[in-house]
């Protein structure tokens, strides 16, 4: 990709499509919702749960909380 086209991605002059996306993401490691700024998140979506388990940090119901971390860390066991 030129560098002047990656510019005028962050200066928001022209927007990527959803496949340029995915590659910006791939290149960096990052999520792509992390690039749009949807989350502080930065890791991609490879290990099963993480993503939502820091996600869940910002939950206030901590029962309902502690329920989904539960299940989460059984479905990571069988996987394993």
């Amino acid at each position: 990709m030129p560098q002047s086209t990656y510019q005028q991605y962050e200066a928001g002059i022209n927007e990527p499509k959803f496949s340029t996306l995915i590659q910006i993401a791939d290149y960096f490691d990052v999520s792509i919702d992390y690039l749009i700024g949807r989350t502080t998140v930065r890791k991609s979506w490879d290990k099963a749960g993480d993503r939502m388990i820091s996600e869940l940090s910002c939950l206030r119901n901590s029962r309902a909380k502690e329920a989904i971390l539960t299940l989460l860390r059984e479905i990571r066991q069988e996987e394993k």
